[in-house]
């Protein structure tokens, strides 16, 4: 993401954090990150589109993380690590951390981000039934996405209630251990 996308997003989801959704301007986005009215519509047709465009582009680049994973170690070893480097960047601490805050606090950006975790279970489903040898449709692939998804969002959700009491590596440990419980066998080679 270019640094006036990036500004644009992270000022996007400030405002709408402080103000709302409904009070905050495509023009109030654009004073914010010091750019002008047209600048902000080069890059955005909407202030939803500035919301929700960092998301789909998160998800772009997990893919590849999960692709490259080594063939002999099990899905949750994979997914665990693909999750840790993602949740490690800045741009979860400038972004994603933010956006669940703005989420929480007006429930109507939430089909963004239900948006986004669509989008993420069919990257996993997919890249699961590749290691499994399956169809992303079958139960196994569909499941273990299903599931995979919903410890990313509970992890995302708790940390973003409190941050600095809880460490995104402890809550990714922690929801890991337990989900690995149910799961930890799946895919595995010699992990």
């Amino acid at each position: 993401m270019d640094a006036t996308r990036g500004d644009l997003a992270r000022a996007t989801v400030h405002l709408f954090l402080t103000r709302g959704v409904a009070a905050t301007t495509a023009d109030d986005i654009a004073a914010e990150a010091g750019v002008s009215r047209r600048t902000f519509f080069r890059y955005y047709p909407s202030k939803e589109d500035a919301f929700t465009e960092p998301l789909v582009q998160q998800a772009d680049e997990f893919e590849p993380l999960l692709r490259n994973r080594p063939p002999d170690e099990s899905l949750v070893t994979g997914l665990r690590a693909a999750v840790e480097h993602v949740a490690t960047t800045d741009a979860v601490m400038d972004y994603v951390l933010p956006l669940y805050r703005a989420v929480r606090e007006d429930p109507g950006l939430a089909p963004s981000v239900a948006a986004f975790n669509a989008r993420l279970r069919e990257i996993v489903s997919v890249w699961a039934a590749g290691r499994l040898g399956c169809d992303p449709g079958d139960l196994e692939p569909q499941l273990f996405a299903e599931t995979a998804v919903a410890v990313r969002e509970t992890v995302l959700r708790l940390w973003s209630v409190a941050p600095a009491e809880t460490g995104v590596g402890a809550l990714i440990d922690a929801a890991f251990h337990l989900w690995a419980a149910g799961f930890g066998s799946l895919g595995a080679g010699t992990d």
